[in-house]
């Protein structure tokens, strides 16, 4: 095998890799996503339980924490996305630089 095809094998492993650490990455915000958005979901029954007992100040309090964990939520499936993105470009990287061997 000649050196620039032993660079190229190189390479494409270093990418793999990449993608590798992406993918995990993403693995993670789509855990606290979920996560968030089971926080949200308790915050708005806790928000409605107060609403119907006509304590609308508690109810507001639970709405705007809801309201914040599904941003942050959001976000973290933003940031997934990102990452599967940049895994998804690294892998096709790796198997450009294998096909170069």
């Amino acid at each position: 095998m000649s050196l620039a095809a032993l660079a190229q094998s190189d390479r494409a492993q270093q990418y793999l890799r990449e993608a590798q650490r992406y993918n995990e990455e993403a693995e993670k915000y789509e855990r606290e996503a979920q996560r968030l958005t089971e926080e949200a979901e308790k915050y708005t029954r806790q928000a409605n339980k107060y609403a119907e007992e006509k304590d609308f100040r508690r109810s507001r309090m639970y709405t705007d924490w809801a309201n914040d964990a599904m941003l942050k939520a959001r976000l973290r499936l933003s940031w997934a996305k990102d990452a599967r993105d940049k895994a998804r470009l690294r892998m096709k990287w790796a198997e450009d630089a294998m096909k170069k061997k």
